[in-house]
């Protein structure tokens, strides 16, 4: 391995570049693992970490193009959504199966009854 050195000034120039470059905007996190998150629940075996992450785009030439997100607001025609990505520990996700959502939405209203 090596070893990077560098003063707070490169640290917040660094800082700087990622922000006018970033090209999304994480806007929630669920953290079933961590028992000390408002999101965990111990009576119940499911576990996975949910982000939700916000993207903007504009159609141009019947293209997608996705914008840094210090355009969004400035760019015509822009237009934005929230996706959700799951990370989840491989053999719940196999305990899940092919039906997924189906046996979730089954599974999580047996709980809530």
């Amino acid at each position: 391995g090596g070893t990077v050195a560098a003063d707070a000034g490169d640290v917040e120039n660094a800082r700087g570049q990622a922000d006018a470059h970033k090209m999304f905007r994480l806007t929630r996190i669920k953290n079933r693992f961590d028992t000390l998150s408002a999101h965990y629940d111990g009576k119940v075996a499911y576990r996975d970490l949910s982000l939700n992450i916000e993207v903007g785009w504009v159609y141009h030439l019947g293209e997608l193009q996705f914008l840094p997100v210090k355009d969004w607001e400035g760019t015509k025609d822009a237009e934005r959504h929230i996706v959700e990505v799951q990370l989840h520990l491989r053999r719940v996700r196999e305990a899940v199966g092919k039906k997924g959502h189906q046996t979730y939405e089954r599974w999580r209203n047996i709980l809530t009854q």
